[in-house]
């Protein structure tokens, strides 16, 4: 009934029910909400659905429209794919009739074939669509067309509906899937944040959870499944009543220990995230691009904030503000490396530990701890483990932590010499560029971070100084050893010259000539 397959970086979603024009029935919903649910999780930027053969989506199964299951797996399913956090694509291949209509709307955007047809016959059956549906579908084509549509049960054409701008383009699959992969090249964030205030056009801050969401175009709106099954829970956080929040909800845990916090992770089956300083975590998660069933706030525990030397290296609890790494004295690379860490405000919320987990590519700590040859500690359900920071790092995003770890400590050994250089746009934006130098038991180490998905240790670069070359010629080394992307704020190139002027300042500013 669906066919889910990746097209490049897109996850395709076929609606495969040709022989009934894909109309949907309870299987087929559910099964669309988990395909939705599933490209997702598995980190696709950008979604595309469609139907087989020549037929989008020709309605309900009148046969089941009028039971309570299939008014629910229909609300689930519309709910999924318009709060899912990445653009989804409709590509209408023929027509889309009914909650085929709704399916199309739910989506971000429209990309109709010549032979597409929307309608919403619902009045000549004797049904009614939910007010989440005439409003979107009002603010999508216009007040007019939607009078038309919804009570005189005209029909749109693919010109009709790009004229009156419910469709975006006119054109095939394969131009929704090339669309589609365009704007999985584009800032992930900004998307999610416009696709939320765009879908919040369509509801009113005055209405409920549940009548702000799709309902079903086989009756009235409902209260959510969802939030039915759950009921009152004076710990339960998010959108919810009369006071919504931007996040889902969640279960919220304040822990006084790092036992507590293990115990709540194992007992979160993977769906629970540690909130540190937040800094990073907190607007994921008013954009719905992370929706964890249970937050562990960690800073009431104790100890787990302080800086202290030990012999030639110094230990930074997890909870260190980045804030206190700008201020100590033990050591100046890290202090450094911190004041370049965003303003004020998030310097003064935001913690080592949170950094070094976040992995960001662009962050100033993980550049240092693998530049520094730093040791992670990490606790979790089985034991206490350490691991150097070079094997934590996986991706962009990502590390070898376990669901049910949580960071405790950083130990950064202290550098006899070292530099530090940074490029942004302006003081406090993201990095487009870090490099990081460390004479570390005589030996020169370079760092680039910006450059990869991970920060990257520049050996060759490295070797031209062993081999007493000079700093300019390891510089130019060093900028052949990243892969940069091109994006908005520069291309390969510019990074690579950015990668190699960077490299000089902190070599310089080491000493080394």
């Amino acid at each position: 009934m669906i066919d889910l397959k990746r097209h490049g970086q897109v996850a395709v979603i076929t609606l495969d029910r040709p022989e009934k024009r894909n109309a949907l029935n309870i299987e087929l919903c559910n099964r669309l909400r988990d395909a939705v649910s599933s490209a997702v999780e598995e980190g696709a930027p950008a979604i595309v659905i469609t139907g087989r053969g020549t037929s989008f989506c020709s309605g309900a199964d009148l046969g089941g429209v009028y039971t309570a299951d299939f008014r629910e797996a229909l609300y689930d399913m519309l709910h999924t794919v318009t709060d899912a956090p990445v653009p989804v694509v409709a590509a209408v291949n023929g027509p889309a009739i009914g909650a085929g209509t709704q399916l199309a709307l739910a989506a971000d955007l429209r990309v109709a074939a010549p032979t597409a047809v929307f309608g919403i016959p619902t009045a000549k059956i004797g049904l009614a669509v939910d007010p989440w549906t005439i409003r979107r579908f009002a603010l999508l084509a216009g007040l007019g067309t939607a009078r038309a549509v919804l009570m005189a049960c005209d029909q749109l054409d693919a010109e009709q509906a790009h004229s009156c701008g419910f469709v975006a383009r006119v054109g095939s699959v394969e131009d929704a899937i090339a669309w589609a992969e365009d704007l999985a090249e584009l800032a992930p964030l900004t998307l999610g944040y416009s696709k939320q205030v765009l879908n919040s056009l369509s509801s009113t801050r005055s209405r409920t959870r549940s009548s702000s969401r799709p309902s079903t175009a086989a009756g009235p709106a409902r209260t959510s499944p969802r939030a039915a099954r759950r009921g009152p829970r004076s710990n339960h956080l998010g959108s919810r009543g009369d006071d919504p929040m931007k996040c889902a909800p969640f279960d919220y845990v304040r822990a006084a220990s790092v036992d507590e916090v293990i115990r709540t992770l194992v007992g979160a089956n993977g769906e629970g995230k540690i909130l540190a300083g937040g800094q990073s975590l907190v607007p994921v998660l008013a954009l719905r691009m992370a929706r964890p069933s249970v937050l562990v706030d960690i800073n009431r525990i104790p100890g787990l904030g302080t800086v202290t030397r030990d012999g030639s290296d110094v230990q930074v609890g997890t909870l260190t503000r980045h804030s206190v790494l700008a201020e100590q004295i033990h050591h100046p690379l890290l202090a450094e490396a911190a004041r370049w860490i965003g303003h004020t405000a998030i310097r003064s919320r935001g913690t080592a530990g949170g950094s070094i987990a976040h992995a960001d590519p662009s962050a100033e700590l993980p550049v240092v701890a693998v530049g520094t040859g730093a040791t992670v500690t990490m606790a979790g359900s089985g034991g206490t483990r350490s691991l150097p920071a070079r094997e934590l790092f996986v991706s962009a995003l990502m590390t070898s932590l376990a669901e049910d770890e949580m960071i405790t400590s950083v130990r950064f050994p202290v550098p006899s010499r070292w530099g530090f250089a940074e490029f942004a746009r302006r003081h406090g934006d993201f990095a487009l560029v870090i490099a990081v130098v460390a004479e570390m038991e005589d030996s020169v180490r370079i760092t680039l971070g910006g450059g990869g998905a991970i920060p990257v240790r520049a050996a060759a670069a490295e070797q031209v100084l062993a081999n007493g070359g000079t700093a300019r010629e390891a510089a130019a080394a060093a900028s052949n050893e990243i892969s940069p992307t091109a994006d908005q704020h520069g291309s390969a190139p510019f990074r690579r010259a950015m990668a190699a002027e960077m490299v000089r300042r902190a070599l310089a500013r080491a000493g080394v000539n």
